[in-house]
């Protein structure tokens, strides 16, 4: 009887295990979709971008902590978080807010940025009160010595399925994401323009 008892609760450790396994995978996946439904997998995987990252030459701007890239921050949600380089064990969305593969820079042209971070409880919940943001609201990007100035365009919840579809247009553009809190199969989506 011990034993069959002992078997059945590993039999559900590993059956628990792998769920978390499974949901942790998923949640860290985002993908955008374009107008002409052509895919594009934008993700938190920090193996496949590196040499990405370090040909572009993103140096150090917002501290002297040699892994910050840039830095974020949104007043009306008193929000202010360094982002980390790929390379960086801190550049980690549990940890703190990451820029998603497939993003391009504010030094490039028609530009479009994806960041993400958790929402809900806890310290790394750095989204938790996006959805409190409003057309019109400021979202500031420090980059390369330089200060890029979004204004909010507009929020929306899509499905959580690992896309994110926007309507991309020729501006400059900065897109956060995170988890709806109000349902589980959720993202929650904000746009934003840079200023001229």
């Amino acid at each position: 009887m011990l034993k069959k008892r002992y078997i059945y609760n590993i039999i559900i450790i590993l059956i628990y295990l792998t769920s978390c396994i499974l949901i942790y995978n998923n949640s860290n996946d985002y993908k955008r979709k374009n107008n002409d439904n052509k895919n594009i997998h934008v993700n938190n995987d920090n193996s496949n971008n590196k040499n990405d990252v370090e040909k572009k030459g993103i140096v150090n701007i917002a501290s002297k902590n040699d892994d910050v890239i840039a830095t974020i921050e949104i007043p009306k949600i008193n929000l202010k978080e360094n982002i980390y380089k790929i390379s960086s064990s801190q550049e980690d969305v549990n940890k703190h807010v990451v820029i998603l593969e497939n993003s391009t820079f504010p030094v490039e042209k028609e530009s479009i940025l994806f960041i993400a971070a958790h929402s809900g409880n806890g310290n790394n919940a750095y989204f938790d009160k996006i959805d409190e943001l409003s057309t019109g609201d400021k979202i500031k990007f420090f980059y390369k010595k330089h200060l890029y100035t979004y204004i909010v365009d507009k929020s929306f919840l899509q499905d959580k399925d690992g896309y994110i579809r926007i309507s991309k247009t020729n501006k400059h553009e900065l897109i956060l994401t995170t988890c709806s809190t109000t349902d589980k199969n959720k993202q929650l989506v904000v746009k934003s323009i840079k200023t001229e």
